[in-house]
């Protein structure tokens, strides 16, 4: 698979052509292979614009993933998925944006974010992590602990 073809298959991500985990993994492989061509080349732009297609197929997957996860009621799990989500959108961000949000990766942050709120933070983090000051035990005379 060229290039080319890539770039046009994540950019039509609404088909969801790839959402077979056979040809999602031709297409991760054919990146692989181009990059490592673009890296013993020492050709730094291309392996980088590589890595970032490699990046936007993993986003576009992950999101996907977290819909399949909250129809099987597995909210922790999507939450956590919407976090990966998150994460590899602020690397991608460094090093790629798109005048036409062609790979539908703003799409994906901005809804990310709107996804997130229905479900903060705090309501999957431990109880004692809630409680973000506490007396220290070996000084009765009321030191504050930060934990």
């Amino acid at each position: 698979m060229n290039v080319e073809r890539i770039t046009a298959t994540l950019a039509d991500v609404t088909k969801h052509q790839w959402r077979d985990s056979r040809v999602a993994n031709r297409i991760k492989a054919a990146i692989e292979k181009h990059k490592r061509d673009a890296v013993t080349r020492d050709d730094q732009s291309t392996a980088k614009w590589l890595w970032c297609l490699e990046t936007i197929l993993y986003i576009q997957q992950e999101y996907l993933r977290t819909f399949e996860e909250l129809q099987g009621g597995h909210y922790h799990k999507a939450w956590c998925t919407l976090e990966k989500v998150e994460i590899a959108c602020g690397f991608l961000d460094r090093h790629f944006h798109s005048e036409d949000d062609r790979y539908k990766t703003d799409f994906i942050v901005r809804h990310t974010e709107r996804y997130q709120t229905l479900y903060p933070y705090h309501l999957f983090y431990s109880p004692a992590l809630l409680n973000a000051v506490s007396v220290a035990r070996s000084c009765p005379s009321g030191i504050r602990v930060a934990i």
